[in-house]
């Protein structure tokens, strides 16, 4: 499953961070949907002062419901091994 954040105009890069760091929270810490996610950073970002950007994700109603799977073995990034959670 593939799903793409951004936000929907310019954004100043402080505040683009602030809610990726929140969105990733809430996603792979907090196990939440989609959905849910993306509304909650939201709820708590705000959207930008100035130009007025929300955070989106596409393809929308295909991953409303989609939760990051746990990593359950190792794994191999940038040549460097990731330990899984039962390992």
């Amino acid at each position: 499953m593939h799903a793409f954040h951004q936000v929907d105009s310019p954004s100043d890069c402080a505040r683009t961070d602030q809610a990726t760091t929140q969105l990733l929270q809430h996603l792979i810490t907090e196990k939440q949907a989609m959905k849910k996610a993306v509304t909650e950073t939201m709820k708590e970002v705000g959207p930008d002062p100035v130009a007025e950007s929300i955070l989106l994700y596409y393809p929308n109603t295909l991953v409303d419901n989609y939760v990051i799977p746990s990593i359950t073995g190792n794994f191999v990034l940038n040549d460097t091994l990731v330990l899984g959670c039962d390992s």
